[in-house]
């Protein structure tokens, strides 16, 4: 890629590797508002039935147990279609790479640890309004 000398800024390697970084932060936050958006809509839907349940004598840590078991099995399974897609992608964005490897691990690995995180963060069910069912 050749650039004028007035452009040469913005054609730089660095400036190219702090673009990428940026727009992939940026895609990690909005995956993370999303999975943390749902999996608290999921709590919240439940509310009653964790009220119930405690009502008639199950401990708190079951019903905890029960909320994250059934709130991280879809969050899973999205990673897991997510990094088959990735690694049939690494072919096609091969050819756009200049200097960077399409497979790095570390990065699957973080990204996948970092919303796994996420989706265990335990939204409290009781909302806005300050009383928590759990």
């Amino acid at each position: 890629m050749t650039c004028s000398r007035p452009a040469h800024n913005l054609c730089s390697r660095g400036f190219r590797h702090y673009f990428a970084a940026i727009l992939g932060a940026f895609g990690l936050l909005q995956a993370s508002v999303g999975i943390y958006g749902t999996v608290s809509y999921a709590v919240v839907q439940r509310t009653r039935e964790m009220g119930i349940r405690m009502a008639l004598g199950a401990e708190k840590r079951h019903v905890v147990r029960l909320i994250l078991r059934d709130s991280i099995r879809p969050v899973l399974w999205g990673l897991l279609i997510v990094l088959v897609a990735a690694v049939g992608a690494m072919r096609l964005i091969q050819a756009i790479l200049f200097g960077v490897s399409s497979f790095d691990p570390i990065s699957f690995l973080s990204v996948s640890v970092v919303l796994l995180g996420i989706a265990l963060l335990r939204p409290d069910p009781g909302g806005p309004r300050g009383r928590s069912a759990l």
